[in-house]
Protein backbone atom coordinates (compact mmCIF):
# COMPACT_ATOMS: atom_id res chain seq x y z
CA UNK A 1 0.00 0.00 0.00
CA UNK A 2 2.96 2.28 0.20
CA UNK A 3 3.52 2.16 -2.99
CA UNK A 4 0.14 3.43 -3.50
CA UNK A 5 -0.07 6.09 -0.62
CA UNK A 6 3.47 7.63 -2.37
CA UNK A 7 2.46 7.59 -5.48
CA UNK A 8 5.01 5.37 -6.91
CA UNK A 9 2.45 3.60 -9.02
CA UNK A 10 0.19 6.22 -10.35
CA UNK A 11 0.50 10.00 -10.13
CA UNK A 12 -1.54 11.64 -7.42
CA UNK A 13 -4.45 12.08 -9.61
CA UNK A 14 -4.57 8.63 -10.93
CA UNK A 15 -4.94 7.61 -7.76
CA UNK A 16 -7.76 9.80 -6.45
CA UNK A 17 -9.39 8.53 -9.62
CA UNK A 18 -8.73 5.05 -8.54
CA UNK A 19 -10.17 5.52 -5.20
CA UNK A 20 -13.32 8.17 -5.39
CA UNK A 21 -16.15 6.20 -4.95
CA UNK A 22 -18.17 5.91 -8.11
CA UNK A 23 -21.44 3.85 -7.90
CA UNK A 24 -23.45 2.26 -5.06
CA UNK A 25 -22.59 -0.53 -3.46
CA UNK A 26 -25.04 -3.42 -1.84
CA UNK A 27 -24.20 -2.45 1.68
CA UNK A 28 -25.64 0.95 3.11
CA UNK A 29 -23.07 3.29 3.49
CA UNK A 30 -20.53 2.00 1.08
CA UNK A 31 -19.74 2.53 -2.49
CA UNK A 32 -17.96 1.04 -4.91
CA UNK A 33 -14.43 2.99 -6.92
CA UNK A 34 -12.34 1.12 -9.52
CA UNK A 35 -11.58 -2.48 -8.52
CA UNK A 36 -12.16 -0.75 -4.35
CA UNK A 37 -14.91 -0.51 -1.63
CA UNK A 38 -15.13 3.15 -0.42
CA UNK A 39 -17.00 3.62 2.84
CA UNK A 40 -16.72 6.33 5.21
CA UNK A 41 -17.47 6.28 9.26
CA UNK A 42 -17.71 8.84 11.66
CA UNK A 43 -15.88 10.89 9.41
CA UNK A 44 -12.87 8.79 8.64
CA UNK A 45 -12.66 7.21 5.33
CA UNK A 46 -11.75 3.68 4.58
CA UNK A 47 -10.48 1.71 0.72
CA UNK A 48 -10.37 -2.04 0.33
CA UNK A 49 -11.87 -5.17 -0.86
CA UNK A 50 -12.56 -8.37 0.52
CA UNK A 51 -13.30 -12.10 -1.00
CA UNK A 52 -13.31 -15.69 -0.54
CA UNK A 53 -14.49 -18.89 -1.72
CA UNK A 54 -15.00 -22.22 -0.01
CA UNK A 55 -12.55 -22.24 2.90
CA UNK A 56 -10.73 -19.40 2.98
CA UNK A 57 -11.59 -15.84 3.41
CA UNK A 58 -9.62 -12.07 2.79
CA UNK A 59 -10.33 -8.76 3.63
CA UNK A 60 -7.96 -5.97 2.70
CA UNK A 61 -8.57 -2.11 4.04
CA UNK A 62 -6.74 1.39 3.86
CA UNK A 63 -7.67 3.72 6.45
CA UNK A 64 -6.85 7.05 4.23
CA UNK A 65 -7.54 9.18 7.54
CA UNK A 66 -5.20 7.50 9.89
CA UNK A 67 -2.57 6.06 7.14
CA UNK A 68 -2.49 2.13 8.19
CA UNK A 69 -3.88 -0.90 6.12
CA UNK A 70 -5.15 -3.99 7.47
CA UNK A 71 -4.91 -7.54 5.99
CA UNK A 72 -6.84 -10.01 6.90
CA UNK A 73 -6.27 -13.63 5.19
CA UNK A 74 -8.03 -16.88 6.79
CA UNK A 75 -8.32 -20.84 6.23
CA UNK A 76 -11.76 -20.42 7.09
CA UNK A 77 -15.15 -18.64 5.50
CA UNK A 78 -16.90 -16.01 6.87
CA UNK A 79 -13.99 -14.80 9.60
CA UNK A 80 -11.94 -12.08 7.96
CA UNK A 81 -14.21 -9.75 8.24
CA UNK A 82 -15.50 -9.83 11.77
CA UNK A 83 -11.51 -9.69 12.73
CA UNK A 84 -10.84 -6.74 10.85
CA UNK A 85 -13.78 -5.19 12.86
CA UNK A 86 -12.37 -6.37 16.16
CA UNK A 87 -8.56 -4.88 15.06
CA UNK A 88 -10.08 -1.51 13.86
CA UNK A 89 -12.27 -0.88 17.20
CA UNK A 90 -8.34 -1.52 18.78
CA UNK A 91 -6.45 0.98 16.85
CA UNK A 92 -9.50 3.41 17.07
CA UNK A 93 -9.40 2.82 20.92
CA UNK A 94 -5.94 3.65 21.36
CA UNK A 95 -5.67 7.21 19.02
Amino acid sequence: DQALRTHKLLSPAATEVLLTDRVDYERPGYRYAYGFIVREQAGEAFVGHSGGSHGVDAQFEMDRTHGYTVIILANYELVAEPILIHIEQLLHSSQ
